[in-house]
């Protein structure tokens, strides 16, 4: 239940610094990035494709974001978490495009 909780509160109340793309209002997908990130790159097309609204946090620059991601137990980039508290990490393709089902109904 207190991860519930935690990954609740880290979805809702990710920091809103970052690289937000022109489709928000509010982001429905948190990405926990790395520079020169191959699949994080690959995941913000996908995202754009499927006209999801995100917010990148740079996990580079960002050393409580990375804490946060490691708490959750990811070590590999891109980390996804969801408004509703889902999460995951690397590329998925099938993960997104459900995604972009469920937003674009």
């Amino acid at each position: 239940m207190r991860l519930t909780a935690t990954l609740t509160a880290a979805a809702s109340q990710a920091p809103q610094i970052g690289k937000e793309n022109d489709y928000l209002t509010a982001p429905a997908v948190t990405v926990y990035s790395l520079p020169h990130c191959p699949q994080c790159k690959a995941t913000y097309r996908l995202l754009d494709k499927a006209g999801i609204k995100y917010t990148i946090i740079d996990l580079a620059a960002e050393p409580e974001a990375f804490e946060m991601v490691r708490t959750l137990g990811y070590q590999t980039a891109p980390i996804l978490i969801t408004a509703n508290g889902e999460h995951w990490a690397g590329l998925r393709p099938d993960r997104l495009l459900h995604l972009g089902e469920i937003e674009n109904y």
